[in-house]
């Protein structure tokens, strides 16, 4: 059930990868993919913050069902798919950096062929890489304040660890299952991937962690989401955009997923861009800018 709330969340640093919503300001995101060279890290999210001792932020957070290699406070972990949201209070200074690992990442760089039994767990990565070598690896990254090359750096020390035989193809396969509103049932996905329903769920507990039902539902909440942040109205036509037969179904599953109804998260980023609009119309300098200066004749 949607959970009560003080005022509203900017929800500006939502996309397709997940939806992120702040109370108040002063986070600064950036979002960018994992070097193209690299088969198994894809996109990465960045967040920081430098807050006064009193001040805090409280974050409401639903990811991309995969795997996450996340980086925060000098610790390095990997982050098996959440089945719920999560809501996070962001105090001091800090920063973290979240890695999405690709459907298959967890088997191709550290033998993980059970990404099920990481579901809502966190693992530091030194469960796979041993002590020192993530130790060394975490020590690389302190310092570094460009998440790009942060991603980077994680990408070329990772690629230490990968095997060679990796189903690429299951990657794919899993991938495509999770664009939103390209298949609106299992047994389709299955059937067009050449796969039986089975084959499908086997695959998605092996690489990603969660079942194709879940996982899809999740890529077309992000989705509609995202589209919601760019464009709040009407809220009402993104229920048949990603796959949803009638708004109900829509409602319900948006609402769980987020704790917010679809209707009341366009209402607040209705306001949030209504806000924008007002203080750069308060920046902008009035009049007509003075025109080149004119020469007596």
């Amino acid at each position: 059930m949607p959970s009560p709330r003080t005022h509203d969340r900017d929800w500006t640093a939502t996309s397709e990868r997940a939806v992120i919503g702040v109370e108040g300001a002063g986070v600064r995101w950036a979002r960018g993919q994992s070097p193209a060279e690299d088969p198994w890290l894809g996109v990465w999210t960045y967040a920081a913050w430098d807050f006064a001792p009193a001040d805090r932020r409280r974050t409401v957070v639903l990811g991309y069902p995969v795997p996450h290699l996340v980086v925060f406070r000098g610790q390095i972990t990997v982050c098996g798919v959440s089945t719920l949201r999560h809501t996070n209070e962001l105090r001091g200074t800090g920063s973290v950096l979240a890695v999405e690992l690709r459907p298959g990442a967890m088997a191709a760089l550290f033998g993980e062929r059970d990404a099920a039994a990481l579901v809502d767990r966190t693992v530091p990565v030194a469960h796979w890489t041993g002590d020192r070598d993530a130790a060394d690896l975490s020590d690389r990254l302190t310092g570094q304040t460009v998440p790009a090359d942060m991603a980077a750096l994680l990408a070329g020390r990772l690629a230490e660890y990968r095997r060679e035989r990796e189903p690429v193809w299951a990657r794919d396969v899993l991938e495509a299952v999770l664009v939103p509103g390209r298949y609106r049932q299992v047994r389709e996905a299955a059937n067009r991937n050449d796969l039986s329903i089975r084959s499908l769920q086997r695959l998605f507990h092996t690489y990603v962690g969660t079942g194709p039902k879940a996982a899809m539902r999740r890529c077309r909440i992000l989705a509609a989401a995202a589209a919601l942040v760019r464009a709040p109205d009407p809220w009402t036509r993104v229920a048949s955009q990603f796959g949803y037969f009638d708004q109900p179904h829509f409602i319900n599953d948006f609402s769980r997923g987020l704790g917010i109804t679809p209707a009341a998260f366009a209402a607040e980023c209705r306001r949030a861009r209504s806000a924008g609009d007002a203080e750069l119309r308060r920046a902008r300098p009035r009049g007509r800018p003075p025109g080149p200066r004119r020469e007596a004749g």
